[in-house]
């Protein structure tokens, strides 16, 4: 379980680093148009089901993986519109993809209740650092609340949080630093 998360942060980094080239001409600040935002938000969509993509199966319907880091992420870099795309992608693709159970359902109320709150994190007036720290709490809150409604076996979950804990901390970690390089990197171009 271990690898297969890290893995997730991987793909997670290297494609902080693929928008950043994609929309290199935009410095990813949150002061961006109406339709960038879209395009950033579909692109984290798409991050979204690629997390999804490579997950792991807890249970056969429950799946873990790092979708809460390409919100994370989307709200910081494009704030409400942007994050309310990203989830709804995800929310979508959960169903359609794995089908209609109560885990699916669950996933779907998580994404657009994360999206919510991240939305709200995103308008906040402070630092990148404190918004990622508040949208990670909050995100971790509600995965844990979710997994434990629906994990009823005390030493998966235990195992489960051990390991989803530590690498969603280190994973928006790693999230965090590349978006400040990425924008202090397009910061320096346009100067």
């Amino acid at each position: 379980m271990f690898y297969d998360l890290f893995s997730n942060i991987v793909i997670v980094v290297a494609y902080l680093f693929v928008i950043g080239q994609i929309f290199n001409k935009y410095t990813l600040d949150g002061n961006l148009q109406l339709r960038i935002r879209i395009w950033i938000g579909i692109c984290f969509g798409v991050l979204g089901i690629t997390l999804m993509i490579y997950s792991i199966n807890v249970t056969s319907t429950i799946i873990v993986d790092l979708r809460n880091t390409a919100i994370i992420s989307s709200a910081v870099i494009g704030g409400p519109v942007t994050v309310m795309i990203t989830s709804v992608m995800i929310a979508v693709y959960r169903v359609l993809h794995f089908g209609v159970n109560s885990a699916s359902v669950m996933a779907v109320v998580i994404a657009l209740v994360m999206g919510l709150g991240c939305a709200f994190f995103s308008c906040l007036r402070t630092s990148r650092l404190k918004k990622f720290s508040y949208m990670l709490v909050y995100a971790l809150a509600i995965s844990i609340a979710a997994f434990s409604y629906l994990i009823k076996d005390f030493y998966i979950l235990l195992e489960l949080f051990s390991y989803y804990i530590a690498i969603s901390i280190f994973g928006v970690i790693l999230a965090y630093f590349a978006v400040e390089y990425i924008i202090s990197r397009q910061v320096i171009e346009r100067n």
